[in-house]
């Protein structure tokens, strides 16, 4: 008899964890697919997931204010820290306790910076259902998922746990592809960060606010700050509150003070930058919109972070692992800077601030028409517009003029610009002098093609890129 029952009840045992591991999987293969975009939450939690154990220095929560405004690769080419935007969309900061918890499970970051935006009312305007189901889906099947689900619907917290039953439809849509590793997680190249290409109008104007009024925070809000404030405070791990450039209203501005004032009686440190305006010289829109920063507003935002962080505290180790990933994307923010504007002060700034080489081509063809300043910035560049054909390298803060053809080497590639104003790279033709003058940007220390665009003077500035 006893035999029996302990029969039955091994057989029940393999059924419900063989039923489990039915629905464990078809959820993982049923999992939906976001659309590419720089907002693409699941591609920012796959990353992380793929992220090798105890390899972040710096780990970042918030809402998309924290993954436009932090650039990890500006922070690593800066101090040799490795960083992670742990983020999502509109993200509740009830659901940021959650990123935490599991960001804990395989990190152990030596500082956390959390943005509050999540705790002001402009926040809500983008917080729906749906904003909670982006932010939860992804994270991985365990307790932190299902109490993160019970925030959205307490009674059906175990059926949203498994995408089978929410998703079941994408059945149709799968082939082999889908049923391939489907637990596994893709890198994330960019570290969480979302890039703005930057703009050069400025269409906002915005001061700094002066208001010293309190409002209380939502005490539910509130209560998940005290919890993500008592878990790192446990794990003795740092805790940073920011709050990232936009256009911030009155009532937002009296509820962060209120957050500060908890912060002071805490003892963590707060970096309110809509009070740093002017410190970082940061404009609206060149740095940023009214709600987002841009490639430009990152670096500013970033960089002070980057000082903060080496001012006050210390790290142990730096991992080297991703170093090459990391420059790769530093260059990639380069050609951000420079692309879709074409200002000679911000283009002089870069090549003076940061490692590039700049190949020019200028060659006379057509009347070229210019006012007295415009003349002398292009010849501020080291352009002398009286010769026919000229070749123009501008590296270490110096111009060179070369007789004949420009042939460098950076980090084992080849780059050739010959005098007919062809650009070659690794002996491969990219293409030709058709206007008039040509910009080659090169990151020195990855050899990456940071831009390339070419000008041509008509009745007015034309800029083409490729």
């Amino acid at each position: 008899m006893i035999k029996t029952c302990l029969k039955g009840s091994i057989k029940l045992i393999i059924l419900c964890v063989s039923i489990l591991l039915c629905l464990f999987f078809s959820s993982e293969i049923l999992r939906p697919i976001d659309l590419e975009s720089k907002d693409n939450t699941q591609d920012k939690v796959d990353g992380f997931y793929a992220l090798d154990k105890n390899s972040l220095n710096v780990l970042v929560l918030g809402t998309s204010h924290s993954y436009y405004a932090f650039n990890p690769a500006i922070l690593w080419h800066e101090t040799g820290l490795t960083s992670y935007v742990f983020a999502g969309q509109c993200q509740p900061i009830e659901v940021t306790y959650y990123y935490l918890l599991e960001a804990l499970k395989t990190q152990s970051p030596e500082v956390v910076i959390l943005d509050v935006f999540a705790l002001g009312n402009q926040s809500t305007m983008c917080q729906t259902e749906g904003t909670y189901r982006v932010n939860i889906q992804d994270l991985n099947f365990g307790e932190n998922k299902y109490n993160a689900y019970k925030l959205l619907d307490n009674q059906n917290a175990i059926e949203n746990l498994f995408d089978v039953s929410l998703y079941h439809e994408r059945v149709t849509d799968l082939d082999f592809n889908s049923l391939e590793n489907p637990s596994t997680r893709k890198f994330n190249p960019s570290f969480g960060y979302s890039l703005n290409y930057p703009k050069n109008q400025i269409t906002w104007d915005r001061n700094e606010l002066e208001i010293s009024e309190r409002v209380k925070p939502d005490s539910r809000r509130m209560e998940y700050l005290y919890k993500i404030m008592d878990v790192l405070e446990k794990k003795g791990i740092p805790l940073i509150l920011i709050k990232t450039p936009y256009y911030i209203d009155d009532e937002d501005a009296k509820i962060y003070n209120s957050i500060w004032d908890v912060a002071e009686e805490r003892n963590i440190p707060v970096i309110d930058f809509n009070q740093k305006l002017k410190e970082l010289n940061f404009i609206f829109d060149i740095d940023g919109d009214s709600w987002h920063t841009n490639a430009r507003g990152a670096m500013k935002v970033t960089s002070y972070i980057a000082n903060e962080l080496l001012e006050k505290y210390s790290f142990s180790e730096n991992y080297e692992q991703y170093n090459a990933q990391y420059q790769v994307e530093y260059a990639k923010t380069l050609y951000a800077l420079y692309s879709r504007q074409f200002n000679f002060e911000i283009l002089r700034d870069y090549f003076d601030s940061t490692g590039v080489t700049v190949l020019i081509n200028y060659n006379k063809k057509g009347p070229i028409e210019l006012n007295n300043e415009d003349l002398s910035n292009y010849q501020s560049l080291g352009i002398d517009f009286s010769l026919a054909n000229q070749l123009i390298s501008y590296r270490n803060h110096e111009f060179v003029i070369e007789d004949d053809e420009i042939n460098l080497e950076v980090n084992n590639h080849h780059y050739k610009l010959d005098s007919n104003g062809d650009l070659w790279i690794d002996n491969q033709w990219i293409n030709s002098q058709d206007t008039s003058l040509k910009f080659i940007v090169i990151d020195n220390e990855t050899g990456y093609l940071v831009d390339n665009f070419q000008i041509d003077f008509l009745d007015q500035l034309y800029i083409y890129r490729k």
